[in-house]
């Protein structure tokens, strides 16, 4: 397995695994859209944004993908990096936490670079294993919180 940034031509595997995700999870009610998805591969591939990307590959086949960025705190000028989707395919996820420390590792060297002072990961999507936190949890994250939600 390598784990690399992404690049333009991973648009089509990357569309296939994030909304094949997101029509099959709770962000079902969402919808898709087409134009927010281009804008985030442009922006994941591109080095000098605020998006992060990077993909797992296993034999030329993209099986994971982990998209972040950074933003303003709500009450100051301080960046704050934040995971947007880690994903690995379901028939891959005996490789996920192998792919998953990379991830992490590439990640939090981007975020430095991006000046955020802290990192933020979770889960919303009811359909994380419960390994997910403590593999968060050994690579040095607190919980400090939950997130609940209400369809209106």
């Amino acid at each position: 397995m390598i784990i690399r940034e992404l690049e333009l031509d991973d648009y089509h595997q990357c569309l296939e695994i994030g909304k094949g995700f997101q029509e099959n999870s709770v962000f079902s009610i969402a919808g898709w859209d087409y134009d927010k998805y281009n804008n985030l591969i442009i922006q994941g591939s591109d080095a000098n944004s605020d998006v992060f990307a990077c993909v797992a590959e296993l034999d030329g086949k993209i099986i994971g993908i982990f998209f972040g960025c950074v933003t303003e705190y709500y009450f100051s000028k301080k960046l704050l990096a934040q995971d947007l989707i880690v994903l690995f395919l379901p028939d891959y996820r005996s490789n996920a936490y192998e792919g998953l420390k990379v991830m992490l590792e590439k990640f939090e060297i981007w975020a430095k670079q991006k000046d955020a002072i802290e990192i933020c990961i979770g889960s919303s999507t009811n359909q994380v294993s419960k390994n997910y936190k403590k593999f968060l949890e050994s690579n040095g994250y607190n919980d400090v919180g939950f997130i609940t939600k209400k369809r209106i």
